[in-house]
């Protein structure tokens, strides 16, 4: 997919070397059909580990913690702006037909912590011939990618805890699918500069994938308003994405990370469950430049293998209260076009640009004659799949004044409390 990026917009992009698996089916003739495309889709299991999967979750989050402490206290005295970017947030999901009796294989968060974050992730279906849910791993790894970023504490996953209720599961990743709590939204509005920097959307799919040790595996596409830099820090692996719209126009959509057609980059508990394992360091990562009035759009793969940018475009809010609505009509329009098996979907037009088609007999049966020319039958239709939709509008407001107590003199010695404290902030 091509990339575009507006003026003033630094991008960091990890590059890195995909070795396409070959395999026999792709050195024969590339003929299948559409049912098998999805019906063999998604997982990935390498023969080489990429990484050993041996991780320190209390490790990593105590640093962070000592970080942001530190960056508090060096900048306590720098003045404030006046104004300060949020994120005004809605969101969409429509599982899959066969999976609506549990919600799906997506998940979703959305905080206000920071002036807004939200994040997608797809569960690998493949897991389901093992036995496997694969929703458990997208909804825990999304619920400890949120708790990372509002400040909390998080601690690993494993199966045990699953089962016996202690993690609790919902289509929208629990708990983490609401809105921050005062605690963290209280650390961000007193912090600095360097907790922005610290708490990054990479850092989100690290302490996630280090957290989440369960059977499964899943793609995963964070974002995060940087309030300081008013900039969006965006970290994606697989093929969730996102994309960013300003004055109806895409200035810039996240690429499509993939070992082969179908088989996206992925997160897996590695060597717990998994043979191998991608990585956050193998995510693609950007840092956008962003605006009042910009519209950010994301979703799972459900969304982009079934809509074109210039029908999205034309469904996105315009004003903060349609958020919800937009998000509604985008997930609504996607699943039409998933039903339609007559549709030219992206996802149609992608296999067949990667030599998948119809086998000749099927072209022959399907074959129909369209504006009085003889036309065989190819490739088509829409994609069914989980559809998830995350629409965020940015947002300039005042930054509101602190609320300053009355005290007088004596009080800080008659009541120990009243004295502001290192551990208070």
């Amino acid at each position: 997919m091509a990339m575009h990026a507006p003026p003033g917009a630094v991008l960091h992009w990890q590059v890195h070397t995909l070795v396409p698996f070959i395999s026999a089916r792709r050195r024969s003739a590339k003929t299948l059909r559409l049912d098998h495309l999805q019906k063999h889709q998604h997982l990935h299991r390498p023969t080489r580990a990429r990484h050993s999967g041996n991780r320190s979750v209390a490790g990593a989050h105590a640093a962070a913690s000592a970080d942001i402490v530190e960056a508090i206290d060096a900048d306590k005295d720098i003045s404030a702006p006046a104004t300060q970017l949020r994120l005004e947030i809605g969101a969409k999901v429509i599982p899959h037909p066969d999976k609506a009796s549990y919600g799906g294989e997506d998940a979703f968060f959305m905080s206000n912590s920071g002036g807004g974050a939200m994040g997608v992730a797809d569960g690998v279906g493949g897991w389901q011939e093992s036995g496997i849910n694969p929703a458990e791993y997208s909804r825990t790894f999304m619920r400890i990618a949120c708790h990372y970023l509002e400040g909390k504490d998080i601690y690993p996953v494993t199966p045990g805890e699953v089962s016996a209720g202690s993690a609790p599961l919902d289509a929208s990743a629990s708990d983490a699918s609401s809105t921050t709590g005062e605690d963290s939204e209280e650390i961000r509005s007193v912090g600095s500069d360097r907790v922005a920097e610290i708490l990054t959307a990479r850092g989100a799919l690290a302490a996630a994938h280090a957290g989440t040790r369960l059977p499964g595996s899943s793609t995963a596409c964070i974002l995060r308003l940087n309030r300081p830099n008013r900039t969006i820090d965006a970290a994606n692996l697989g093929d969730s994405g996102f994309m960013l719209v300003r004055d109806g126009e895409v200035v810039f959509k996240s690429p499509v990370l993939q070992h082969f057609f179908d088989c996206p980059l992925q997160f897996g508990a590695c060597p717990d469950f998994s043979e191998s394992t991608d990585s956050a360091e193998d995510a693609a990562v950007f840092e956008l430049a962003v605006q009042p009035g910009d519209v950010l759009l994301a979703g799972s793969d459900g969304l982009w293998d079934n809509c074109y940018d210039h029908e999205l475009v034309q469904l996105l809010p315009d004003s903060l209260d349609a958020v919800e609505q937009a998000a509604g009509a985008i997930a609504g329009l996607a699943s039409q076009h998933a039903a339609d098996k007559k549709f030219r979907s992206p996802y149609t037009e992608e296999a067949k640009r990667q030599g998948y088609d119809l086998p000749w007999w099927e072209k022959v049966l399907t074959a129909s004659i369209d504006d009085g020319e003889f036309q065989l039958g190819t490739l088509r239709g829409g994609k069914i799949d989980d559809i998830t939709v995350l629409v965020a509008v940015v947002v300039e407001e005042d930054i509101p004044a602190p609320v300053v107590e009355q005290t007088t003199p004596g009080d800080s010695e008659a009541n120990p409390e009243a004295a502001p404290s290192q551990e208070s902030l």
